[in-house]
């Protein structure tokens, strides 16, 4: 990204590399930030020789040092920004650019270069700022918020090694093998519940939603008629306005004189609950497809489901703009790697100008 800034006041300069990135200029503080923090936690240890020359650095260094240095140039933000900043230190931590020991203190994760199927790009990881890399030399680097991508023919120039995605998203087991061991698994963990009624849950049916000609995954226990008595997964009605207080089970149903009751059941987590999700769509031949809305450099994905880990990793390369949407924008860079993630689920990516 280049400006020229003699003559130009700072409005003017901030919308101009904001219209390269094909962002707001909002967007564009927080990928200045991003960079900003990797080099408040990773300079107090760049010279290091030994681990007790390490110098971990404090939250509240790091992101007084953020508001001290790159809000002020972003003055007509500064009020998004400041609740930004710390959704924005949780991206970085969990793609793996900066490690949280302890006690509010961070240091630099290790530098890596990931690629994906079809990427021209490689995703670079590390708490390293990208001058101590490669030098002024910008013109090869891609950056959207805490995401950065590097071009693969300059990382083998320069003779560091590239991993593969699943280094960095260890796989589980491909999503039908895993689904029939989770359920093997899940059927010794079943306590007798002696066909308690079930009314206060929802239980996951996208097969019988589809027999019945409607669209949608969770059935209400008045609907449930299933012969096959499958194990199934089912959750807790929310209370008001209290989403993650959900819980999560598989179990087995029976009817009591009209009445859906459940016979055995196992509490599940929420990771294991979004697993066997998408393991319950493809035994049903219901997969997921969502649309990638490419505008120019970046494009957007509504996601309407949680994704379990580690594929919910993936997400940290976006950014959701608000925060009460669901819609994540990323650098088109991101798009093979997301694409990667989402296969493994079943999940298809469907491209949109």
């Amino acid at each position: 990204m280049s400006a020229v800034l003699s003559a130009r006041t700072e409005p003017d300069w901030n919308k101009e590399l904001a219209d390269q990135m094909g962002a707001p200029v909002s967007e564009l503080a927080l990928t200045l930030g991003a960079e900003h923090i990797r080099a408040s936690i990773s300079v107090p240890s760049l010279r290091a020789f030994s681990a007790s020359d390490i110098h971990p650095v404090h939250t509240a260094n790091v992101m007084a040092s953020v508001r001290r240095n790159v809000t002020p140039w972003f003055a007509g933000a500064s009020q998004e920004l400041e609740g930004a900043w710390p959704r924005l230190r949780e991206s970085l931590e969990t793609i793996g650019d900066v490690a949280h020991i302890g006690d509010g203190y961070w240091l630099p994760a290790p530098t890596r270069f990931i690629e994906a199927e079809g990427a021209k790009k490689c995703l670079l990881i590390g708490g390293s700022p990208y001058h101590s890399l490669f030098g002024q030399s910008r013109q090869e680097l891609t950056s959207y918020v805490a995401s950065r991508f590097v071009s693969k023919d300059m990382v083998r120039q320069l003779k560091y090694d590239i991993e593969d995605l699943d280094s960095w998203l260890p796989p589980e087991k491909k999503l039908g093998a895993w689904l029939k061991d989770a359920f093997a698994r899940l059927k010794h963990n079943l306590q007798l519940d002696h066909d308690v009624e079930i009314q206060h849950a929802e239980i996951y049916a996208p097969d019988l939603l589809r027999s019945q000609k409607k669209s949608g995954y969770w059935i209400a226990p008045d609907d449930f008629n299933d012969p096959s008595h499958e194990l199934r997964l089912f959750r807790s009605k929310p209370g008001k306005g209290w989403e993650f207080s959900r819980q999560y089970y598989v179990g087995s149903f029976a009817r009591r004189q009209g009445v859906l009751t459940l016979s055995k059941s196992a509490k599940v987590s929420r990771d294991d609950a979004a697993r066997i999700r998408f393991g319950w769509d493809l035994h049903c031949n219901a997969c997921r497809k969502v649309e990638a809305k490419i505008n120019g450099r970046v494009f957007d994905i509504e996601l309407k489901f949680t994704l379990p880990a580690p594929e919910s990793r993936i997400l940290a390369l976006g950014w959701k703009r608000h925060t009460n949407e669901q819609i994540l924008r990323f650098e088109i860079s991101a798009l093979p790697f997301v694409r990667a993630a989402f296969t493994r689920l079943h999940i298809s990516i469907i491209e949109r100008a």
